[in-house]
């Protein structure tokens, strides 16, 4: 009976978070130079990009992006869950641009965090961009 009763607390524990991707944080990204950082040595740092695209001229550009949402532990009171529940939610993304040669020219990252709660009230906390930088 014990071992029931940790399992389903376990259960549910794990059914209240979910993510995907790859979190970038900027410590990660703090001694990245533009015209000195190769796109080898960023994918050596963070891993595999989520997404990857070469542009027109030749260049190409990474991008980390990165979701996570977890369920607030009152959803999961039976019956009263579905009136005061909720969940939080977060993304960021990073992206990398690159010369033809695969030199860092730049990044820019945007960071957004959002809650909402059962029923009809949410609450939304402002996005936050980074607009793209030269990268020193």
């Amino acid at each position: 009976m014990k071992n029931s009763i940790l399992a389903l607390s376990l259960c549910v524990a794990l059914a209240g978070c979910v993510s995907s991707g790859v979190e970038v944080k900027p410590e990660q990204t703090s001694d990245f130079r533009a015209g000195v950082t190769t796109r080898q040595e960023v994918i050596s740092r963070l891993g595999t990009p989520t997404t990857q695209a070469t542009l027109p001229d030749g260049s190409t550009m990474l991008v980390y992006s990165f979701s996570a949402a977890q369920a607030r532990p009152a959803s999961f009171i039976p019956i009263l869950g579905a009136f005061v529940g909720g969940a939080d939610a977060r993304s960021s993304m990073v992206s990398f641009q690159f010369t033809p040669a695969g030199v860092l020219k730049g990044s820019s990252s945007t960071s957004s965090q959002s809650g909402s709660q059962m029923g009809t009230t949410t609450t939304t906390t402002p996005m936050q961009t980074d607009q793209p930088r030269q990268v020193q």
